[in-house]
């Protein structure tokens, strides 16, 4: 058992893609009680809720027993607790674990601030009244997306993101802000690690992903109308089981990598061009244009969702793509992580190869977000 002597954990965004496979690998690993944050119009809703979205992931009934909801709000003061409630859980818990934000890629950054900004703060707070606490957080690589705008073309995990480095996207720059907030704290003493994915990808065994986030998003609207961009573009990047690895390791490793920053990203960043050969080799009839001509497309679309979409989100689809060399994502260190979790015994992120993505685009096919991959299609049974 990992971590047998935490006396309990709280975890957020356990309704996530993300959270919620990382409260299941904390049951697995873990005796200990997890008490998961969640949010809705009354506590028995939010805890079958909560139940539900575990038990869809094979956690078992036996492990969900050690589940405790707890029913608060990241984007109200104080979880909208009351004070004592709120000093009770902070005395409970020994270790936090910090997943949830809200994922906008369209959204400016007053919009995002409440929950990503102010929900982290409230998540310090809690840390701080505890004895010992420790604040996993979870951060993003994103924060770091326009480097070469500050004569970065190279970071590892010792940098330190900034507005410029951010790039302008709301949701990263509302991440930079909550990360530097955890580094201030971490600068007065709190115990916290922090933790910057890339882009998350599916699951290795079963191509499970996100359907809207934006790279699905492209791939979508790729598939619609037949053409994807010609494009230098390329984003660091793991499939969500090795992060959910590496993060539940990281939390049980030796006290002293506290302070510490992670970079959780394969070392080979995935390349857009890639993806779209992958798209091919499933079947799907896709030509290639320059950038520019395949935004003007989108742009003599307004009616699909899928155009409308990466339209919306164009300030962040243009570092996934390299527009420009401003745009152009920088190169990601993960060396030192790389080494921490090697010494931990966790293997390196599964390549993002055409295995990896057919599954994606079946998962994508299965839960009707994207047609059928024609070569897939062609050899399933029946």
């Amino acid at each position: 058992m990992l971590m047998g002597q935490t006396r309990s954990i709280l975890t957020t965004g356990v309704t996530g893609f993300l959270g919620a496979r990382l409260t299941a690998s904390l049951l697995a690993a873990t005796s200990a009680t997890v008490f998961c944050l969640v949010r809705g119009r009354s506590t028995e809703g939010a805890a079958k809720r909560m139940q539900a979205r575990l038990s869809a992931l094979g956690v078992p009934a036996e492990h969900r027993t050690r589940v405790v909801p707890v029913f608060g709000d990241l984007g109200v003061p104080g979880l909208g607790m009351p004070p004592a409630d709120f000093d009770e859980l902070a005395d409970s818990v020994r270790t936090i674990y910090h997943c949830a934000a809200r994922l906008s890629m369209v959204s400016e950054t007053d919009r995002l601030s409440a929950i990503n900004v102010g929900g982290t703060e409230t998540m310090l707070r809690l840390a701080e009244r505890g004895d010992g606490t420790v604040l996993h957080f979870v951060s993003t690589l994103g924060t770091l997306g326009a480097s070469r705008q500050a004569g970065q073309p190279r970071v590892d995990e010792s940098a330190v993101p900034t507005e410029v480095t951010a790039g302008g996207v709301g949701y990263t720059t509302s991440k930079m802000v909550a990360e530097n907030t955890v580094r201030a704290a971490m600068r007065r003493g709190l115990p916290a690690v922090i933790h910057r994915p890339g882009l998350i990808l599916g699951e290795t065994a079963t191509g499970a992903c996100l359907d809207s986030d934006i790279l699905v998003r492209i791939i979508r609207t790729c598939a619609e109308i037949g053409l994807a961009p010609r494009c230098p573009g390329w984003v660091p990047a793991a499939t969500v089981d090795h992060v959910v690895r590496s993060i539940t390791a990281l939390g049980a490793a030796d006290p002293a990598l506290v302070g510490s920053t992670f970079h959780l990203a394969d070392s080979r960043p995935l390349l857009l061009h890639q993806v779209f050969r992958h798209m091919r080799t499933a079947g799907y009839m896709i030509s290639e244009i320059p950038t520019t001509e395949w935004e003007q497309v989108l742009r003599e679309h307004p009616e699909s969702t899928n155009c409308f979409a990466v339209l919306a989100m164009w300030k962040a689809v243009r570092y996934l793509l390299g527009t420009d060399p401003d745009h152009l994502f920088p190169q990601v260190s993960c060396d030192r992580t790389a080494g921490v979790l090697a010494q931990l015994g966790v293997p390196p992120s599964p390549p993002p190869d055409e295995t990896l993505f057919h599954r994606m685009f079946e998962h994508l096919s299965r839960t009707g977000h994207l047609d059928t991959p024609p070569v897939l299609a062609a050899v399933a049974p029946g």
